[in-house]
């Protein structure tokens, strides 16, 4: 019997194991089972399927296509010799023999640990000793312990494995995405950011915890920014695995809503505590002023069509992020997760203010004008510019650290 695995590496930082159990999809859309932020990616890129036993990999449609050893392909076969490309993210297929179901998770595991010495982790630890160590240190976990080893094990051998760099963002805020990780290995800090851009700690989390579950309960964007401390090994649990998983098992339901409410509470103190809700009503931020806005061509499916650039009116600016009106738009050309240039014209004396931003809300007004309204973050901007934007909103000109 055959295991199979999709090994990722983004920009040589990333590295990921997903198991090959049936058809999956890969692009820059929340909804892939392989989510790239990369705006060389199109939305649904790609799509991974099985036919009598033989792994195959197809474009989907994609503007940028599909590699493999330097040549673009429609499609073609999985390979354990051959390197895939989409955008920056390289892949390799692996089929090992399986000598029982139960080892899966833990093939998956050694795979990883082949690059645990790379990122810092111990160096005097083999391959099978990290590997074994997997479903212990998810059976430890406070909503997974009272789940029964079979089922836990079948968990396991669905999950996604990651490993993370010291100091790499692994969530950022308004992502979406309903996965909760487990923290087999390392350290992660939870934190948002204040207006002027210093952060905010929520929490510093070590192995056997677990994040995530506020937007796997709530089904809204993340909450807060999630950032590797040190070289960190995660175990990504699905969305549908999760759930039917609680379905079954009402103790480990009762866990993860207690942590949920737990951490909200937590979250909305410190908040309360620097007043955080009363500075969103400062009325600068509301101030109208023109933005230019184009849409970066990359991010886009290659079958979009029709304007890429518009002269529009801000509604409401802080400094991550802006809302824009378009008038005589249609909604259908934006869609979450776009890349767009900004041209921010500030009044004097501070001029125009350029960002790179990513779309995070696409909606229409209910006026007859019928506006598309888009909610976009800041992605990218120099500090120069940041600075005068800061200066701009609040009246101050410091950087975040």
């Amino acid at each position: 019997m055959k295991a199979y695995y999709l090994t990722l590496e983004e920009q040589s930082i990333r590295r990921s194991v997903y198991p090959l159990l049936g058809p999956m999809t890969i692009g820059r859309g929340a909804d892939n089972a392989i989510a790239l932020s990369d705006p060389m990616v199109s939305r649904e890129h790609a799509r991974i399927g099985c036919n009598d036993g033989r792994w195959w990999i197809e474009d989907a449609g994609s503007a940028n296509g599909i590699s493999v050893d330097g040549n673009r392909v429609k499609e073609a076969a999985l390979d354990p010799a051959k390197t895939y490309h989409i955008g920056k993210s390289a892949f390799r297929f692996i089929e090992q023999d399986e000598a029982a179901e139960a080892e899966r998770s833990l093939t998956s595991a050694e795979i990883l640990s082949a690059s645990f010495t790379d990122l810092g982790l111990p160096k005097d630890q083999e391959a099978s000793v990290w590997s074994k160590r997997l479903l212990d240190r998810a059976g430890k976990v406070s909503f997974l312990s009272p789940v029964p080893k079979a089922q836990l094990t079948k968990l396991a051998n669905a999950a996604t494995l990651h490993l993370f760099h010291e100091e790499q963002a692994v969530l950022s805020e308004d992502d979406r995405g309903r996965s909760v990780y487990v923290i087999l290995e390392g350290s992660v800090r939870i934190f948002t950011r204040k207006h002027h851009g210093q952060p905010l700690e929520f929490a510093a989390l070590d192995p056997g915890d677990f994040f995530g579950e506020i937007s796997f309960l709530s089904g809204q964007p993340r909450s807060a920014n999630v950032t590797a401390a040190t070289a960190t090994l995660l175990m990504e649990i699905g969305f549908l695995n999760l759930k039917n998983l609680i379905q079954e098992h009402a103790p480990a339901k009762k866990v993860l809503v207690n942590c949920y409410h737990q951490r909200l509470a937590a979250n909305k103190k410190k908040l309360a505590e620097i007043g955080f809700k009363e500075r969103r009503r400062e009325p600068r931020t509301r101030e109208v002023l023109p933005v230019s806005l184009g849409i970066i061509a990359a991010s886009k499916p290659q079958a979009a069509r029709g304007p890429t650039s518009w002269e529009v009116l801000s509604l409401d600016i802080s400094g991550s992020g802006i809302k824009v009106a378009l008038p005589e738009a249609d909604p259908a050309m934006f869609q979450v997760g776009d890349q767009v240039m900004l041209t921010i014209h500030l009044p004097k004396p501070w001029g125009s203010t350029r960002a790179i931003g990513q779309v995070r809300q696409v909606s229409t007004s209910t006026d007859p004008r019928k506006l598309v309204l888009l909610g976009i973050k800041f992605v990218n901007m120099t500090l120069v510019d940041a600075r005068k934007l800061r200066e701009y909103v609040y009246g101050d000109t410091q950087i975040a650290e």
